[in-house]
């Protein structure tokens, strides 16, 4: 068990005919769209029909190797060596975590990964919408995850790392064979940043077919 990502969530309930679930899906919407309008933004309109992505995230705690990769690449402007299982206690990331908390305007207009980094690492939402911040619903709401993110802004966020794992960018769209790729690729665990690497692609391609399919990225 672990963290799986899924883009197109809705369409794939619809195609099997799950109605109990989309119905839950729906609703889960429902009220979120209702905290997207009440802050200005669009409502959410998650499609019935497209291609369904789903990839598997190493565990719980792979995600945190690229959030540690991050934070050192934001606040210290230099890449640290590979992760670890304990990359979540890493001291810089969690200094990310402090100025988000404690830090004044002038620090936190310093933060170029929120989206990446101020996300649950376990369920929860990015939306294919355009918004500074990771959103915070109010808890009566029962959103999972409780920070929704911006797959537009995910996807900067992952460009911008892309020159620092030496990772190639691609302008043509989104295919499914990109995703069956992921499952078939060779790793060398002696390469540096292994796991880093096979994060990034992972939500690199899920937010760039969010933004292309306009289907939200579920954390599951």
């Amino acid at each position: 068990m672990g963290l799986a990502l899924e883009v197109g969530m809705l369409a794939g309930m619809v195609e099997y005919q799950d109605e109990e679930c989309a119905q839950w899906f729906n609703e889960e919407m429902a009220r979120l769209n209702s905290f997207l309008l009440s802050f200005g933004l669009k409502e959410h309109k998650e499609p019935e029909a497209c291609e369904v992505f789903s990839c598997s995230m190493r565990g719980y705690s792979g995600l945190h190797y690229l959030r540690r990769l991050a934070a050192h690449v934001n606040l210290r402007n230099e890449l640290p060596g590979s992760g670890d299982d304990d990359s979540s206690d890493d001291p810089v990331l969690r200094e990310y975590y402090r100025i988000v908390e404690k830090g004044s305007d002038d620090e936190q207009s310093k933060l170029k990964f929120d989206h990446l980094i101020l996300h649950s690492d376990s369920e929860g939402y990015y939306l294919p919408q355009d918004f500074e911040v990771p959103l915070i619903p109010p808890e009566s709401l029962k959103v999972a995850g409780d920070i929704v993110g911006s797959s537009l802004r995910l996807l900067r966020e992952c460009e911008a790392l892309a020159g620092y794992l030496k990772l190639p960018l691609s302008r043509e769209p989104v295919s499914m064979a990109d995703w069956s790729v992921l499952d078939q690729e060779v790793v060398d665990v002696e390469a540096e940043y292994v796991v880093e690497k096979f994060i990034w692609r992972r939500l690199y391609l899920a937010a760039k077919y969010s933004v292309q399919s306009g289907a939200a990225i579920v954390f599951c």
